[in-house]
């Protein structure tokens, strides 16, 4: 009998171990083996077989199943969304799904009403009032919600506090500070408004109330009209108060001594299922709350281009119990506002399985209060919408760019963002400065590079054009001038950059300059005695010209002041420059007066070269001190005094005296009214990635231009070798004497006499062309060296097609969107990385920068090729259709931005194929089109597919600028589509 064992058939389980047909028939072939053939079961209805097939299904799927629960152990093996669930925490699914977009919204509330409507807390002995925690923002339709309800508290003191309530966290926003930044303003009739912005998120929420029963368990199934956000759900206890209770998204794992809703999102729905663990064992009963968060995801939104009226605010709170007499009294007020001027860009959809994996092997899921690794960190950031490079990675030093196409327009007439890149331009100071390259002020050993600065792309080396370029490339006929700049390689950049070699290293620092306002005017003091009232209007502005910037204010006065003549009438500027004690001042000049209100107009010249110290201070020469003319630093957001002065009238001394400049006054010149205007010249980038060196250059030192022969600067003595005197002796060896008697010395040689080698060369002091040394020997540098310097420096450029449009018309649609672009590259760096590196550790930081989609970027080719290929190349589309479609206009109208927009999207991809674009406009098109052929995808090479190496780049489709009829210049993709008729007319 031949030998069966165990070991033997366990060694070839691997082979069978899922098929129970090949089990059984190991079994079988077994028992052959080992009764010598003597036992063969063929009859299917013997019950032995019947036991066998049993025995083999049972064993198969419990490996099967043993396998699966194994595998689920491990993140890295999981195949389902369900397998990653079961190593998530609760907190893990907040952002798993769709995540909202956010926006602040300016409360203005009426600083008589608000303090008589605080409501005394007799606990603290504090006056309050609350702001709901669940208020709604609306604009559009589109909701915007609080998460922390907002006390605003008259202090013992008698200050105000403003401040959220964080008792009760939110598990989606986890506060990073409680303070609410609030400050006090007026308007013309000098009445005075609290006025303070709090952060909404794009989310509303659904609240259902359901009954638990034990007859029939629970389950309950809520429609959704956006996106899945989250979802919370409440136990309604004893007392008939609300407590919130932990939610799962897997049935896999709960705790089954505490309640415990299971939660499957579907397409448009939700579903939530108490176990009936909880309900037969009596812990689940009675009422259960479900807040149902949704979000519409990715949202675009000008906000401030919504009039005031189109905003309104719901005060709301989900939970009834928070309804309290604090949190009602805001809705009685009668002197409210609520406004935003954000520009909304955010928000995400749900992620990706792969994404999903990746973060929860690498514990980047969920909300990071503090982000302690790179993983966490670059979760964090790509939540928020950016791709993520490493740019350094050191023990010492981590440097992170965090990267984001440009916003798409909101208006249909451009469909795709416009292109951008981090370009290196290289130049020297003293070239640029005086060579008069456009939009570059020279201030010596620093310039600054306005956004009226244009570049261009040659060959890969990028340069600002010369003023005498600018002037001919604008003289051109209007149809060259779009073909010369379309393919002429033109950028501009939004920003002013700060070129200093002032210090002893070379710096470069970006601004935002080109958009100052008024941020809040304030009332100080009336100097009642006179009988007249004066003030600012409300309809103050500033705005900045090529010198600086001019402030024009109105007056809002009473009728003698108006019938006081213009030549008494004066208002002045004051300013507390840098840290200075005394004042500087500027006088406003008289525009003319208003002919139905009476009401005088003043401006101020505010002159400005743009330059801007390290420490963030601007330059501005139009003030004076004592009635010297002298350059007053302000910071860029700077507050101002405002004075009004008269003449010749009734004399009244007031504190306003005290703080006038008198040197720029009319004689007699009293105050009557004292007010402070704070003005936001701009922002400093801190956040936006800038890189410059210089490189070193011969012409550094100073060199002599002639060759000087040494000659001896004094007589030189010669001594007598054999009694070491210097005298001439005669031959008794008496000193010679000389007329006047005085002895005569033994001179070798005299001075001026060239100095000679042992050779008999001449000698030289200095040669053509060597380098100066000091009396130390070190070698000098000549004093403009600064300027010869070559610098490379990174600048956040932007296609000029753009610049050369809004140049054309600056009342249009291409400036709104050029406008809505700086406004987005605002947001990202002033407000979302700040608040990133607030968060990061050690010497982590993380810079913006623009997805590169302009110039050249590297990329791999289908033979493994490293090759450089345009950015942004110019397409051309055939697209064969019937002759239904080619005879129908709107239809061929809408196949061309179908077109645009399905290229534009693969285009993001790090991966580009030709034929899968193809694919996906043939999918896109339908049956409208029988054939699609792409041409110009990476450029004149025309690659079929590339690879894009850098994360931080993507391939865009160039733009171009048209003439219209009218001789408006607008932009447009660069796509040749060209739709060809196939088919028999019907």
């Amino acid at each position: 009998m031949a030998d069966v064992t165990i070991s033997s058939m366990i060694g070839d389980i691997e082979k069978y171990k899922f098929n129970p047909v090949m089990i059984q028939r190991v079994a079988l072939e077994a028992l052959r083996i080992a009764s010598d053939n003597t036992l063969n079961i063929v009859d299917p209805t013997n019950p032995f077989v019947f036991c066998l097939e049993n025995t083999a299904t049972n064993v198969a799927a419990f490996m099967q199943q043993n396998e699966a629960s194994t595998r689920r152990l491990y993140p890295s093996s999981a195949l389902t969304d369900e397998d990653l669930y079961l190593h998530m925490s609760d907190k893990d699914y907040i952002g798993r799904f769709a995540t909202p977009s956010s926006a602040f919204f300016t409360v203005l509330l009426s600083k008589t009403e608000l303090l008589s409507r605080l409501i005394l807390d007799t606990l603290t002995g504090i006056k309050k009032i609350t702001i709901p925690r669940n208020t709604y923002f609306t604009i559009a339709g589109i909701d915007f919600s609080l998460q922390y309800p907002v006390d605003i508290k008259l202090m013992p003191h008698g200050g105000l506090q403003i401040t959220y309530n964080n008792t009760i966290e939110s598990p989606l926003l986890p506060l990073t500070t409680n303070v609410v930044s609030w400050d006090e303003v007026s308007d013309s009739s000098n009445e005075y408004y609290i006025r303070f912005t709090v952060e909404a998120h794009q989310f509303n929420v659904i609240t259902t109330y359901n009954d638990i029963t034990t007859a029939s368990g629970f389950k309950t199934d809520i429609t959704m009209d956006d996106q899945f956000y989250h979802v919370r759900c409440y136990l309604q206890n004893s007392s008939g108060v609300y407590v919130e209770i932990p939610t799962t998204h897997t049935q896999q794992i709960y705790d089954p001594s505490v309640v415990t809703a299971v939660i499957t999102v579907l397409t448009k729905s939700i579903r939530v299922v108490i176990p009936i663990i909880y309900i037969s064992s009596g812990l689940a009963s009675g009422k259960l709350r479900i807040d149902l968060y949704q979000t519409k995801g990715n949202l675009r939104m000008l906000l401030g281009n919504y009039p005031l009226e189109d905003f309104n605010v719901n005060w709301y709170n989900i939970n009834k119990t928070d309804n309290d007499i604090y949190s009602t009294a805001i809705s009685n007020f009668k002197t409210i506002a609520i406004y935003s001027i954000t520009n909304v860009d955010g928000g995400r959809s749900s992620i990706s399985f792969n994404n999903l994996r990746s973060k929860v092997i690498k514990n980047a899921i969920g909300v990071h209060n503090l982000p302690v690794t790179n993983i966490q960190l670059v979760s964090t950031l790509e939540d928020a919408g950016y791709d993520v490079v490493r740019n350094t990675d050191t023990i010492t030093n981590r440097i992170f760019l965090a990267t984001k196409d440009l916003p798409k327009p909101l208006d249909d007439r451009i469909i795709t963002a416009a292109s951008s890149s981090m370009a290196t331009a290289n130049f020297t100071l003293g070239y640029v400065g005086k060579k008069n390259c456009v939009g570059v002020i020279d201030n010596g050993d620093s310039l600054t590079l306005t956004p009226d600065t244009i570049y261009r792309n040659i060959n890969g080396i990028v340069k600002p054009i010369t003023q005498t370029d600018f002037d001919t490339l604008n003289n051109l006929p209007l149809y060259e001038k779009c073909l010369v700049i379309t393919n002429g390689g033109y950028l501009y950049s939004p920003f002013h950059y700060v070129l200093d070699a002032t210090g002893k290293t070379f710096e470069v620092r970006p601004y935002y300059l080109d958009n100052p306002f008024v941020e809040a005017k304030k009332f100080i003091y009336e100097n009642t005695t006179v009988n007249m009232q004066v003030s600012l209007d409300s309809t103050y502005v500033i705005y900045k010209t090529a010198n600086g910037y001019t402030l024009s204010i109105s007056t809002k006065s009473s009728q003698n002041y108006k019938d006081i003549p213009d030549k008494d009438v004066q208002v002045q500027l004051g300013l507390n420059y840098r840290n200075e004690i005394d004042k500087a001042y500027l006088l406003g000049n008289l525009i003319g007066t208003d002919a139905t209100t009476g009401e005088r107009k003043f401006e101020f010249y505010l002159d400005s070269n743009f330059d801007i110290d390290s420490y963030d201070y601007l330059n501005m020469g139009s003030f004076k001190y004592a009635n010297t003319s002298i350059v007053v630093k302000t910071q860029l957001l700077q507050e101002f005094d405002v004075y009004f002065t008269a003449s010749n009238i009734p004399f009244y001394s007031s504190k306003i005296n005290d703080e006038l400049g008198f040197f720029q006054l009319n004689k007699g010149a009293y105050g009557i009214t004292h007010e402070k205007l704070k003005i936001r010249f701009g922002y400093p980038l801190k956040n936006l990635w800038v890189k410059a060196r210089s490189n070193v250059d011969t012409m550094q030192y100073q060199t002599y231009s002639t060759s000087v022969e040494a000659v001896y600067k004094e007589d030189i003595l010669a001594k007598d070798p054999i009694t070491g005197s210097v005298f001439e002796v005669d031959k008794n060896g008496n000193v010679l004497k000389n007329p006047d008697g005085s002895p005569k010395y033994n001179i070798a040689h005299h001075k001026g006499d060239p100095v000679l080698n042992l050779d008999g060369t001449k000698v030289y002091e200095t040669k053509a062309n060597e380098i100066k040394y000091d009396k130390d020997g070190i070698p000098l540098l000549i004093n403009d060296y600064r300027q010869v310097l070559t610098r490379s420096v990174d600048i956040l450029t932007i296609d000029g097609v753009y610049y050369f449009a809004k140049l054309n018309n600056p009342v249009s649609y291409i400036t709104e969107y050029t406008n809505s672009i700086v406004d987005s590259l605002l947001k990202w760096i002033t407000v979302d990385l700040i608040e990133f590196n607030s968060t990061l550790l050690d010497q982590t930081k993380v810079y913006f920068y623009p997805k590169v989609t302009l110039g050249d970027i590297k990329a791999i080719t289908l033979n493994s090729l490293e090759v450089t290929i345009p950015a942004s190349s110019p397409l051309k589309v055939e697209l064969h259709v019937s002759p239904i479609t080619y005879n129908d206009p709107v239809l061929l109208n809408a196949l061309s931005k179908t077109t645009i927009k399905t290229i534009d999207a693969a285009l993001k991809n790090n991966v580009v194929s030709t034929s899968a674009i193809e694919y996906a406009l043939i999918d896109a098109y339908g049956s409208d089109v029988i054939n699609v052929d792409l041409y110009g995808i990476g450029g004149p090479a025309n690659y079929k597919a590339f690879t894009i190496i850098n994360k931080s780049s993507n391939c865009s489709i160039r733009k171009r600028l048209v003439l219209l009829p009218d001789n408006e210049m607008i932009v447009e993709e660069d796509v040749t589509i060209t739709f060809i008729k196939h088919g028999i007319e019907v």
